[in-house]
């Protein structure tokens, strides 16, 4: 099987959606130094919390990339974490391991931590309190979610059309879902002039209080990806943009602003 997308909306590691829509390896493959290190107390409490009340599904490796299995946080204090143990963890042999997941951002991030012990009657294991979080940084295109009601209106052959609802974006390409059961654009349809309007939101501000209102206007993009949402039975498609170097910094730092507010509304 190739594993190399076509474009960035390709899946590259078909059958298990634990893996990132951008990666050709695991995440827990990855070498630690492609990965930046925060040390924010605030942010990790958050983070922990989010994970544990959201129950964000995490997999546990070695430092070398060994998979050990899924799992969830159940609990956590400021002495350690709780964590179901998978049918393969072998805690008597295992002094330090990495606990991988997706942030609100959808970046693979991990937290490295010591085992304590294991607690057999209930199957978990307890480990040390992360002293750091670690978020990859290896994208080509970092994608961030959006806030909810971002909208996308663009033209095909001279016709104004509405894309319906943008779900994520980066400087390469954004997700729409049209709310439509039905097939809107066949695949490479070609369009243009991209228009892409945010909800008015005091958390998505640029500078000097000015709220963002539209991004960039993007001259062409292409269908590259439709499949059918598995919750709403809707259809989405995945857009390539086709930029310059100078309109896609701009998105670019539009993308920055949107993705450092929304991690600052955890921290």
């Amino acid at each position: 099987m190739d594993n190399k997308a076509g474009s960035i909306f390709g899946t590259l590691v078909t059958g298990n959606p634990l893996y990132d829509q951008e990666l050709e390896r695991a995440p827990w493959e990855i070498k630690s130094d492609h990965y930046g290190r925060l040390d924010s107390p605030e942010l990790l409490k958050k983070s922990l919390n989010v994970i544990k009340d959201d129950h964000v599904l995490l997999v546990l490796a070695s430092l070398d990339g060994h998979r050990y299995g899924n799992t969830i946080l159940i609990n956590f204090d400021q002495d350690g974490m709780i964590i179901d143990k998978p049918n393969n963890f072998d805690e008597s042999s295992i002094d330090v391991f990495r606990i991988y997941f997706k942030d609100i951002l959808g970046v693979w991030s991990f937290f490295q931590v010591q085992t304590i012990s294991a607690n057999e009657p209930d199957m978990t294991v307890s480990s040390s309190y992360p002293d750091a979080l670690y978020r990859l940084q290896t994208r080509q295109y970092h994608r961030v979610d959006v806030p909810e009601g971002t909208r996308a209106v663009f033209r095909e052959h001279d016709q104004v059309r509405d894309g319906g609802f943008v779900k994520d974006i980066s400087a390469g390409g954004m997700l729409i879902c049209t709310g439509k059961q039905e097939e809107q654009f066949p695949p490479n349809t070609v369009i243009n002039d991209i228009n892409i309007t945010l909800p008015l939101s005091p958390k998505f501000q640029p500078k000097d209080d000015e709220e963002i209102v539209e991004l960039p206007v993007i001259k062409q993009g292409r269908i590259v990806r439709t499949f059918e949402d598995s919750i709403t039975n809707q259809i989405c498609h995945g857009v390539a943009f086709e930029t310059d170097g100078e309109s896609e910094k701009e998105l670019t730092s539009y993308i920055e602003i949107i993705k450092d507010n929304m991690l600052r509304s955890i921290e």
